[in-house]
């Protein structure tokens, strides 16, 4: 939980529980999700 959590906060409404949504959620953002 470094500097990509940069990328979740900024998309933070659309990653949130998202796994699979690359269209809203950057593939970064949701390797942080997964983990």
């Amino acid at each position: 939980e470094g500097g990509k959590v940069s990328i979740l906060e900024d998309n933070r409404d659309d990653c949130v529980g998202c796994r699979a949504c690359e269209t809203q959620c950057p593939e970064e953002a949701i390797e942080i999700i997964e983990n």
